[in-house]
């Protein structure tokens, strides 16, 4: 099978092009390596394009020639989407139009799977399903929002086989730490260089952590379904921890003492998100490395990756 993944040089999509790399499909990644560097060995086979899925004479060629289109390109810093909201709308909305509309143009039978994300539904006190009201609270949100929108219309108005997966917190290895970065990078970069760690607002706030592992196992398991095309999947653990918690056994395992500084909170902060993983335990989709499994793995590698030892 022939597979494109836009933001294939970013931290899931490049994790994502390994692993379908190694099941034997024939792999591409289109990035314009603003933000993700990774790049493949020769000997992967995956074939690198760079590009901007805002410019669809960047992306045409490489939509044209994929049987499967995994859009995971994406402005997903929601820090920066309250300072840049103009380019967050343009990378997320319009590049997902684009692709979109280069699959419309081309073949209606290619098959192309969103990463949406559980930002789109804002705080929700129960556990989130596929129908729980959307209340985005960042420009961010609201460019996914569009995004996921804009598949939802193109499959029901033009055919296109579009599933939608609503992606929960997903860290592990190659995620950025910098000041665009997710929690359990900047946590995990602080605890190893004795830097202290920062919390936004009371740090009671809760997420729904997921390994990268499981995540890309997931995409994967979602070409098993095309019954989904047309509609939206919940991709999480179930669980959701604060964002303290975190904190804690990320100083546990790296035998940390120092106290975090607590600033005041981002405006439009989510409080809380866990997902209900009913629709994706259907579909055989389960997590299966615990928080702390995760957090070691991660940690292990980030020793060795940024090249301290303990």
């Amino acid at each position: 099978m022939k597979i494109l993944i836009t933001g294939g040089a970013g931290f899931i999509g490049s994790h994502l092009a390994e692993h379908l790399a190694s099941k034997k499909h024939k792999v591409r990644i289109l990035d314009n390596f603003s933000v993700g560097t990774w790049r493949p060995s020769a000997k992967s086979g995956i074939e690198v394009f760079e590009g901007d899925v805002r410019y669809m004479a960047d992306i045409f060629p490489s939509v044209q020639w994929a049987d499967v289109v995994y859009h995971l390109a994406a402005q997903i810093s929601i820090d920066k989407s309250l300072e840049l909201p103009q380019e967050t709308m343009d990378i997320n909305t319009k590049g997902t139009e684009n692709i979109l509309e280069a699959i419309r143009v081309t073949n209606l039978g290619k098959r192309m799977i969103l990463a949406s994300t559980s930002e789109i539904y804002g705080t929700q006190h129960q556990k989130i399903s596929e129908d729980s009201q959307n209340y985005p609270q960042s420009p961010y949100a609201v460019s996914k929002l569009a995004a996921d929108k804009l598949c939802g219309v193109y499959h029901l108005v033009y055919g296109v086989r579009v599933i939608r997966a609503r992606m929960f917190n997903t860290y592990g290895p190659r995620q950025r730490f910098d000041k665009f970065g997710a929690v359990i990078p900047r946590f995990v970069h602080s605890a190893i260089f004795h830097t202290q760690p920062i919390i936004y607002g009371t740090g009671e706030q809760r997420r729904d952590f997921m390994y990268v592992s499981d995540a890309v196992k997931a995409y994967e398991k979602l070409l098993d379904y095309p019954q989904l095309e047309g509609d939206v999947i919940n991709i999480g653990t179930g669980n959701s921890v604060r964002i303290n918690e975190v904190w804690n056994i990320i100083s546990e395992i790296t035998k940390s003492k120092l106290n975090p500084r607590y600033i005041p909170g981002r405006p439009g902060e989510v409080m809380k998100l866990q997902a209900n993983n009913t629709v994706a335990s259907r579909c055989d989709i389960r997590p299966d490395i615990t928080l702390r499994e995760g957090l070691n793995n991660y940690i292990s590698w980030a020793r060795n990756a940024w090249g301290k030892e303990e």
